[in-house]
């Protein structure tokens, strides 16, 4: 793991070629060139970076997560060189949590442009959109936004005060 380590296109990533996993996040990375020839790569973490090209990655033929939020992606367009990308299963471009997103998700609709995108998707945003568990995520999901807040009239009564 490199993460935080402000390390740039250091060379090392050529001799890495069956390296499976790499997280790269919170090192200010702007260029993703070395990483194309990464052919084993599966999961990558570029989270926290300053990325918005990326066509390098679409070399990565064995990609299955990878990990964007907090970068600089700002059209639907600059994914588009991942379309061929046939293991991708998860895709992450916002961290609610970490608070993490690339100017891409202010379009509302990023989303589903998304799963129009990459049909094979399971995870968008870390959330299921397909495959095992996606029906039961989806219904906790809607009933959620569906009950809101609990109104102040719905408050469990408070036990008394012991005097």
């Amino acid at each position: 793991m490199l993460s935080n380590s402000r390390r740039h296109n250091s060379g090392k990533e050529r001799q890495c070629a069956n390296l499976e996993w790499l997280d790269l996040s919170g090192n200010a990375i702007a260029q993703l060139g070395p990483l194309a020839a990464l052919k084993s790569l599966a999961v990558l973490n570029l989270a926290s970076n300053r990325v918005c090209s990326l066509e390098p990655l679409g070399s990565c033929e064995s990609l299955q997560s990878l990990n964007l939020a907090g970068n600089l992606v700002s059209s639907l367009q600059q994914l588009q060189c991942l379309t061929g990308l046939r293991r991708l299963e998860s895709l992450r471009l916002r961290d609610a949590l970490g608070r993490l997103s690339n100017p891409v998700c202010a379009a509302g609709t990023y989303r589903s442009a998304l799963g129009d995108m990459f049909p094979g998707l399971k995870a968008i945003d870390g959330e299921r959109v397909s495959g095992r568990g996606s029906e039961l995520y989806q219904l906790c999901k809607d009933l959620d936004s569906s009950l809101g807040p609990p109104q102040a009239s719905e408050q469990p009564p408070r036990p008394p005060r012991p005097v």
